[in-house]
């Protein structure tokens, strides 16, 4: 019996160790559950976005965008970057979250760096510069560029709207120079048959699209004024006022290749046109001088109209933007190729390649600017020589520009004598191998005679009543009608007074002697 009370006691007293254990265990647990109860609680914290300044490296909160986040008290807090157009986030430190609401993230944003590029177009370079988001670019200098004047700033190759320095940049860009041409400028750099560029037919402008000139003299050269003739008087005489249109002229004299190109297998009904009419061939009585290339010497030998012809075959073949400058009707070919007669008619407004009208050769000639020294040069782009009489039959002042009978054989310098036919450089030369005058226009005075629009009219005003606009004689083109037109700029054999810029000469219209050449022109938008 005994045995069986100790087992009852020892029982209990497990039971109640048990017991206290269990509540031990369940009192920890509670204790625990509240605890965690606790921690659970969430508490505020404030997240702050700062952008980065244009002008210094601080930053300036963006006080609209503050956030107010919750989380568990000394848990990491959650701020997170927003997007912003031309900005980039710098990376986010969290911190801890205090139990008082106190804490504070500031996210911080750098403004994005864009690079503003110049496209000079051929002028003067400038350096690209490297701004900040919302930037504004200060205006560079104006770039420089020869023959042309700085017009403005565009946004667009097309330059379809200007550039404005006040607004901000928010990406790379590239601004535009445009340029307005001045006299002199390219206009094209060769003219292109059928996929070939041809050398020696760069053109430039003479006045410039947009422009006019005008010219009025108020008194004649000193040499002039003693003249005996009316021909070395040229077209701007004193009391004439004149007013041209923007033109476009080439650089050089129609060359032997441009031409036999243009012309070959040219045929009129049942007639074929000449493609190489030159007296001055490789071989003969005009032989080609050593270094000189002889398709590069000037066509020569052309009558006017085949002159007005080749323009209008020209034009025909090189763009199907440019119209005819002439109605060439019933023409006539004779026995070597040559038309001898046409009925022609200058069509109003044609862009094509046409003759210059008298007015334009001598503009052109005498550099395109009254106000310049050159203006009154006796030729085109040098004075004469110093104390030689006008109509003196060597004069050095030539040699610089100009080929005439006294320095086609002796290396472009003037010689004591005349030279023989059949002499090497007896005949004309490669054009551009003298100096161009100031628009960069070659052989204005002597190598070949050039062929111009105009009838021959001896006072140089011939026809004026019929281009009198306001007052003023606007392109005149000579006389209504004629017999004969006009040739200027002299040649090769010839002596220096007749390759003077102010010299008038006037050849038949079917008349291929004295070796008249073409020199081509072309209008141009006003």
């Amino acid at each position: 019996m005994r045995t069986k009370k100790l087992i009852t006691k020892t029982s209990v007293i497990l039971i109640m160790l048990i017991t206290f254990v269990s509540c031990s265990d369940l009192l920890i647990k509670l204790e625990t559950s509240k605890k965690n109860d606790q921690v659970a609680v969430e508490t505020s914290y404030t997240v702050k976005h700062f952008q980065q300044n244009i002008t210094d490296d601080d930053y300036t909160e963006v006080t609209t965008d503050t956030q107010i986040l919750k989380g568990l008290e000394g848990a990491d807090t959650e701020a997170v970057a927003k997007t912003y157009t031309g900005f980039t986030a710098k990376p986010v430190t969290q911190s801890k979250i205090a139990a008082d609401g106190t804490t504070v993230v500031n996210v911080y944003y750098d403004r994005n760096l864009y690079t503003v590029s110049y496209e000079t177009n051929g002028g003067s370079d400038i350096e690209s510069v490297t701004v900040r988001y919302g930037a504004t670019v200060t205006k560079p200098d104006e770039p420089v560029k020869d023959k042309y004047s700085f017009f403005n700033w565009y946004k667009d190759s097309m330059f379809s709207a200007v550039y404005d320095f006040n607004a901000p940049v928010t990406d790379n860009i590239t601004v535009y120079v445009k340029w307005r041409e001045e006299a002199g400028a390219i206009a094209s750099t060769a003219i292109a048959i059928n996929g070939i560029a041809y050398d020696k037919t760069e053109e430039v402008y003479v006045i410039p699209p947009h422009r006019f000139a005008l010219i009025e003299e108020d008194q004649d050269f000193e040499y002039v004024v003693s003249a005996e003739s009316e021909y070395y008087k040229g077209v701007f005489r004193a009391g004439r006022k004149v007013k041209l249109s923007p033109f476009i002229m080439s650089k050089y004299q129609v060359t032997q290749e441009l031409y036999e190109v243009v012309m070959t297998n040219r045929t009129e009904g049942e007639e074929i046109l000449s493609a190489n009419p030159s007296r001055c061939q490789e071989t003969g009585d005009y032989p080609l001088v050593s270094g000189e290339i002889q398709k590069y010497r000037p066509v020569d030998g052309v009558t006017w109209y085949d002159a007005v012809y080749f323009c209008n075959a020209l034009t025909e073949m090189i763009s199907e933007e440019l119209t005819k400058a002439y109605n060439i009707t019933a023409i006539t070919i004779d026995d070597k190729g040559h038309i001898s007669r046409a009925t022609v008619t200058l069509v109003p407004d044609a862009t094509g390649y046409r003759l210059p009208t008298e007015a334009e050769w001598e503009f052109a000639a005498r550099g395109g600017d009254p106000t310049a020294e050159e203006w009154n040069y006796f030729f085109s782009g040098h004075a004469t020589e110093d104390g030689v009489y006008f109509k003196s039959s060597k004069n050095t002042g030539m040699d610089n520009v100009g080929w005439y009978l006294n320095n086609i054989c002796n290396g472009g310098v003037t010689g004591d004598s005349v030279p023989r036919k059949g002499t090497p450089g007896y005949g004309t030369h490669q054009v551009g191998l003298k100096a161009p005058n100031s628009l960069g226009i070659y052989d204005m005075s002597g190598n070949v005679y050039e062929r111009c629009f105009d009838f021959s009219n001896y006072y140089g005003n011939g026809g004026d009543e019929n281009y009198i606009i306001d007052g003023i004689v606007t392109n005149p083109k000579g006389p209504l009608n004629g017999n004969v037109h006009v040739v200027r700029g002299g040649c090769w054999q010839q002596c220096p007074c007749i390759c003077s810029v102010l010299y008038q000469r006037f050849l038949a219209d079917g008349n291929n002697d004295y070796y008249p050449g073409i020199r081509l022109v072309r209008s141009c938008p006003e």
